[in-house]
């Protein structure tokens, strides 16, 4: 885990996740022309490849799209917990500290999407029975299955910024640290993640509304494709800017 500096206050330890969201927000700022920077190549990569497919969603190179996806998410979850100083450290050695967690990365990731499975399944059932593709009586085996999902994935909810966090640790122990982080403090983050569901959901919405508003000036194929790069490249980093932060208030917090 990260050396603590200080010894956490009683405040700290009952409120630890307080002012997270103006945090990330002062990260995102701070950070942002970096993350920018350096994320900038394996996006464009990932532009070209679907630019180069016939209809523009890189089915045909979708391995090769999914691999550099997950550099991508590694380079983020470095640069989010630790930062890069431009002037000290060159982009290239950079990128070499994170493809040295490469394939363990990977192992990672598969494992998270273990964690998250069960709340993925709750949520694709629960659109399925809303659009009544399935019936009502679906609910009772959705629910308990949603609660078990949302506990899980907690569970593993900070295993990538430990991970990147320290170069030194496994992705088994990484998973640990998340483990005891989250039961040590998982009343403050559960109400964190439903109300960062909450916005997500509403999000959505927002978006799509947004969408048929400006639908008619994005009927190209490739308009669209633009569009949708630009914007993923500067709003991703502020999700895990905000993971970075209540990593960081709870390892903090943490005894």
């Amino acid at each position: 885990m990260a050396k603590k500096v200080a010894k956490p206050s009683a405040e700290m330890k009952q409120r630890p996740l307080r002012g997270s969201l103006r945090a990330s927000f002062g990260l995102y700022w701070s950070s942002l022309r970096s993350i920018l920077v350096a994320t900038a190549v394996p996006l464009l990569l990932i532009f070209a490849l679907r630019l180069l497919s016939d209809d523009y969603t890189g089915d045909q190179y979708s391995a090769l799209i999914g691999l550099i996806s997950i550099f991508n998410t590694l380079l983020l979850a470095r640069l989010v917990t630790v930062g890069r100083n431009a002037q000290e450290v060159k982009l290239i050695p950079y990128y070499n500290g994170v493809m040295s967690r490469y394939l363990s990365g990977i192992g990672l990731l598969i494992l998270i999407a273990v964690y998250t499975g069960p709340l993925l399944i709750s949520l694709l059932l629960a659109g399925l029975v809303s659009v009544d593709q399935l019936a009502i009586g679906w609910l009772v085996l959705i629910i308990p299955f949603f609660v078990i999902g949302i506990g899980t994935s907690l569970l593993a909810s900070l295993s990538l910024f430990a991970f990147m966090d320290d170069l030194s640790v496994g992705v088994i122990q990484s998973l640990r640290i998340s483990g005891r982080v989250v039961r040590r403090f998982v009343k403050p983050l559960l109400l964190r993640a439903l109300g960062a569901l909450g916005c997500v959901i509403m999000f959505g919405i927002v978006m799509v509304y947004f969408g048929t508003l400006i639908a008619p000036a994005l009927q190209s194929t490739r308009t669209q494709l633009i569009v949708d790069a630009v914007l993923s490249w500067i709003f991703t980093p502020f999700v895990f800017c905000y993971g970075a932060i209540i990593y960081r208030k709870l390892i903090e917090a943490y005894d």
